[in-house]
């Protein structure tokens, strides 16, 4: 039988078994007292030290942990068929239409990993010779990225084009869009959101981005506190910038979603940018 399906026919608690697995795979070896003593402590789930005993013997027989010198790791051969499992899995949704792929979800650590996620990832999504949208609360800023990753903006702007719709339209906002208007895009600002996440629409894959509720306090009080431009707190903005605010990406492919969104932007914008016949 193979190992992987040895997992799933094991005759002890599935609970007890996950418990062990999740310990393991963060630290190992351990000895069964350590084990025991990690699931009821960290893992703050009621267990007793025989069912751990019994869960680590039969995860042993069926080669799904390895015990050296007392202590318990994961299998070596097991992690290799689990790793091609998973393999598998990827490549027959890779081999599914776009439209029936599953919705791709990525937690980012700070702006600056998001921008970077933007640059390097979405921007390489296939734009179809149509117009991007970017649907935001308030302007992004390039401050904080490399030269490379600025000029990997460019790039993206110099073969595509792009609209962006911007809620917020405080001096900051205008003057940041005056800066993205000098690399080729169009900017509209004061456009209502209402929806709880910022849009990038590329092709026809969206990206929906949600901040926590602090980002969102942080940025709109350094756009909207300046009432001209030398009381923008350039210092401060770069601290969160790289300030450690987590925001998630939700990545999917919607024919139907991206033509509405796009026609709806067109509406702000009554010459026909290029790209659109």
């Amino acid at each position: 039988m193979r190992l992987l399906g040895k997992i799933l026919e094991s005759g002890f608690s599935a609970q007890t078994r996950d418990q062990i697995l999740a310990v393991l795979s963060e630290e190992d070896p351990l000895t069964t007292k350590q084990l025991y003593q990690k699931i009821s402590r960290e893992k703050g789930k009621p267990i007793s030290y025989q069912a751990v005993h019994k869960a680590l013997k039969q995860l042993e027989t069926d080669c799904i942990v390895k015990r050296f010198n007392s202590k318990y790791q994961l299998h070596p051969k097991w992690i290799l068929e689990l790793e091609g499992f998973v393999e598998k899995i990827k490549a027959k949704e890779k081999e599914k239409p776009e439209e029936l792929r599953k919705p791709e979800v990525r937690t980012l650590n700070s702006v600056i990993e998001l921008g970077r996620f933007l640059i390097f990832e979405l921007m390489e999504y296939p734009a179809l010779k149509k117009p991007s949208i970017w649907i935001w609360t308030r302007m992004y800023s390039l401050m904080g990225l490399s030269k490379d990753e600025v000029e990997g903006v460019r790039q993206f702007f110099k073969k595509n084009s792009v609209l962006i719709l911007s809620e917020s339209n405080t001096l900051i906002d205008q003057f940041l869009a005056e800066t993205f208007e000098k690399m080729r895009t169009k900017v509209k600002l004061g456009v209502p959101h209402e929806e709880p996440f910022d849009t990038f629409l590329i092709g026809n894959h969206l990206c929906e981005i949600y901040f926590e509720p602090e980002h969102h306090k942080a940025w709109k009080k350094l756009w909207e506190k300046p009432k001209t431009i030398k009381e923008f707190d350039l210092e401060k903005t770069l601290e969160v910038m790289h300030h450690p605010y987590k925001s998630k990406a939700i990545i999917y492919y919607d024919k139907e979603k991206a033509q509405k969104i796009r026609k709806n932007a067109l509406k702000y914008f009554p010459k026909k940018p290029k790209g659109i016949k």
